[in-house]
């Protein structure tokens, strides 16, 4: 596989990969919504305490779920970075010693 071909690869798997965290995240959410709507179903209609509890919970799911988000975003962005650095130092190397191997024949 060609530096270019690793270059795109890289790219495509973090493509990928935040697509799959998206979905996990909006799996969350979604879980987080249902669950919260069962527990107010069990709640009386007067009862602003129980409900307000059932949704601070819900808050909190959700703000946990969008923290490990953020987090693997991150830890994920960086590792690309990395990636993509390597390939490129190893193609400014490519180059490099294709020009000093030109300039020897001169």
């Amino acid at each position: 596989m060609t530096l270019d071909e690793q270059y795109q690869k890289t790219i495509d798997d973090q493509r990928t990969h935040l697509m799959e965290l998206q979905e996990a995240f909006n799996k969350k959410c979604d879980e987080a919504k249902v669950t919260a709507q069962e527990k107010l179903k069990g709640v009386g209609e007067l009862d602003s305490t129980g409900k307000e509890a059932i949704l601070k919970d819900q808050q909190a799911t959700l703000d946990a779920a969008l923290a490990e988000l953020k987090g693997e975003i991150d830890h994920s962005t960086r590792a690309t970075m990395r990636a993509l650095e390597a390939i490129m130092r190893q193609k400014e190397q490519q180059i490099l010693a294709d020009l000093e191997k030109q300039l020897s024949t001169l």
